[in-house]
């Protein structure tokens, strides 16, 4: 188990991939992951907003997209965590 627990954690950190390319790449997806999430919450919480003022019952995606803006933002920790693993191996060897 501990093998496979390895075997996964080590590809999600990209072990195969060279520091500098890794750090391009962790830096992309961070800064994407951000507009992204930001973008969703804005475009949810304006539609919301719209719904409210008309006194109309928003449908359940407005809701989703707040809720799945806000769980990306949740992801932060668990980027963070496997690049800084990558990089304390990195350079420990």
């Amino acid at each position: 188990m501990k093998r496979f627990v390895d075997f996964i954690w080590d590809g999600l950190t990209l072990q195969h991939m060279n520091c500098n390319r890794f750090m391009m790449f962790y830096v992309v997806h961070y800064v994407l992951l951000f507009l992204f999430s930001i973008t969703l919450f804005i475009l949810s919480l304006g539609v919301l907003l719209l719904y409210k003022t008309f006194h109309i019952a928003p449908p359940f995606g407005i809701w989703a997209g707040i809720l799945v803006s806000a769980m990306s933002m949740c992801c932060f920790p668990i980027i963070g965590t496997a690049a800084v693993k990558r990089l304390s191996k990195v350079s420990h060897v």
